[in-house]
């Protein structure tokens, strides 16, 4: 994600969880890293004290035994995972508005900058409450049905499930948060390209702020569906790993369309006020040839100018970043395979 090598002290602003957590000293990608080590040494911990290990030891197949071991690893990798995604979404899009902000020396885009992480209270309720719904539905998807009614007794559930169910809950919480913050900061980005002055079309590195954000967007979200991938390895989890990809993957298109969408507007106003300027020029230009006149600047100049104007790209993308765009597709594949690795590694280690 952009800037996630940046210690994030001094870097953006934020209040409670989001305050707390970019005052540390550290970058994202190493605090991830950091609480997840945490996060799974905190359950393992847990399975030890009750003496876990040697109940499932006791199982015919120590394998399908730690099944639900397995699940409440994925639910500790999410549990850091969105927040720290939603975190991040922010953080890239106030370094992108400040750089904008820097080039165009816009006071616009200074004040947008304060107003990162601010969306409508209502919308994040209501999609925190649809994120915690979203839980709970892929939670009956993935369960047999006459197992139903154990779901949500803590009294005869297994250690292992009750991590599930409430950690299923902050997840689904933060669901919610990520897809207003994805939504609300790609609308602010396509809201900024009004305020960024005249365009140069000749100079496509101004408009590199909104590629960036554009594919921090795409990332945050392609990284979400792999580690939902990881649930692959579990009898049952195929269509809820299917349901989720098909959401992240909207929800990660539409965040880099709309982060887009307002300077696509841009280049696309500038492109054709170039091209009637150029059409202006040609008419002037076979006008004084009509009348045996030499025309300034030459006609040959307006059509080799016209030509230059009409390859302009609408989208600002160059090929580094289509590049970019089909190796985050394989991300997921490559989560998946290595986990793959990893359960044949324990396998051969326990036959």
């Amino acid at each position: 994600m952009a800037d996630a090598a940046v210690p994030l002290r001094g870097r953006s602003k934020g209040k409670g969880l989001e305050g707390f957590l970019l005052s540390l000293p550290i970058s994202l990608p190493w605090l991830g890293l950091w609480l997840a080590v945490v996060g799974v040494a905190v359950f393992v911990g847990s399975e030890l004290l009750l003496g876990r290990h040697r109940v499932l030891a006791l199982e015919p197949d120590p394998i399908l035994a730690m099944r639900d071991a397995r699940i409440a690893v994925v639910h500790i990798l999410l549990t850091v995972y969105i927040p720290l995604a939603t975190i991040g979404v922010r953080v890239a899009t106030r370094t992108q508005l400040r750089a904008l902000s820097g080039r165009f020396g816009s006071e616009e885009l200074s004040e947008m900058v304060e107003q990162v992480g601010r969306s409508p209270a209502a919308a994040r309720w209501v999609a925190r409450g649809l994120g915690i719904g979203l839980l709970v539905g892929v939670t009956y998807l993935s369960t047999p049905r006459e197992f139903w009614h154990y779901l949500w007794d803590f009294g005869v559930m297994d250690p292992e499930a009750r991590w599930h169910r409430v950690l299923g809950m902050w997840v689904g919480w933060w669901v919610g948060e990520y897809t207003v913050s994805g939504v609300a900061e790609a609308l602010r980005t396509s809201r900024s390209a009004r305020h960024i002055g005249s365009l140069d079309l000749l100079d496509p590195t101004a408009l590199e702020p909104y590629t960036r954000q554009a594919l921090a967007s795409l990332l945050a979200s392609v990284g979400l569906g792999s580690i939902v991938s990881l649930f692959l390895f579990e009898g049952g989890y195929a269509p809820t790993v299917s349901l989720v990809w098909g959401i992240t993957a909207v929800l990660g298109g539409l965040s880099m369309w709309l982060s887009l969408r307002g300077i696509h507007q841009r280049i696309r106003e500038a492109k054709a006020a170039e091209l009637e300027r150029c059409r202006v020029g040609l008419r002037a230009a076979r006008t004084a040839l009509e009348a045996g006149r030499a025309p300034e600047p030459p006609l040959s100049e307006w059509v080799a100018w016209e030509s230059r104007v009409q390859a302009v790209r609408e989208w600002p993308f160059d090929a580094g970043a289509l590049t970019r765009i089909g190796l985050y597709g394989l991300i997921p594949l490559i989560s998946w395979s290595g986990g793959a690795l990893v359960e044949r590694v324990i396998d051969a280690l326990l036959d």
